[in-house]
């Protein structure tokens, strides 16, 4: 439950939220006892309540935000170390150079 308070605080824009908090707990507690056996992966939870056509709203949304900030957040780690490895074969480029 906790986390879901988190999530609705995250999501909040003034008055407005774009989910409850209890009722993001609730769906996900009905959600678990009604996902396909085997099913384990956040991305294969995603598309089974875009086919249960709204029925699960807030985790709808829930899944959709968990979905896309590790992509976020791995585009940038990788694109640091990009960097950090360009910058490297500068250095020792230029070391030469001198």
């Amino acid at each position: 439950m906790r986390s879901c308070d988190t999530l609705e605080k995250f999501l909040k824009h003034g008055d407005d939220s774009d989910i409850d908090a209890v009722e993001l707990f609730s769906e996900l507690q009905l959600l678990r006892k009604s996902l396909p056996e085997g099913t384990t992966k956040a991305i294969e939870v995603l598309g089974y309540i875009k086919d249960m056509h709204i029925c699960f709203p807030y985790a709808w949304v829930a899944y959709r935000v968990l979905l896309t900030i590790p992509v976020t957040v791995a585009t940038a780690e990788r694109s640091f170390s990009k960097f950090k490895k360009k910058k490297i074969i500068f250095d020792q480029q230029c070391q030469k150079i001198d």
